[in-house]
């Protein structure tokens, strides 16, 4: 059995989830705009970068936020993340 720190996990399940998302998002950017792939898989691989960025920002800012806040014995709920 393979073991992964906490963040090689992060980083192969973003890796997964990306890599379907890019392929899913260019069949239908092709039958939306009626284009090729080589047209759609650039569009939906900058938007997939920019989903990744946003999101590695916001949860860094969350924790870091988090650690200075009065949730930070509280679960991550989503009510603290809407907080």
């Amino acid at each position: 059995m393979i073991t992964l720190s906490p963040l090689k996990r992060r980083i192969v399940y973003v890796t997964i989830f990306e890599i379907i998302a890019i392929i899913s998002s260019t069949f239908v950017l092709m039958k939306l705009s009626g284009s090729d792939a080589a047209e759609s898989l650039p569009v939906a691989v900058m938007v997939s970068l920019a989903a990744v960025i946003w999101n590695f920002l916001y949860n860094t800012a969350f924790e870091a936020w988090n650690v200075v806040s009065m949730w930070q014995s509280a679960p991550y709920s989503f009510a603290v993340r809407m907080h």
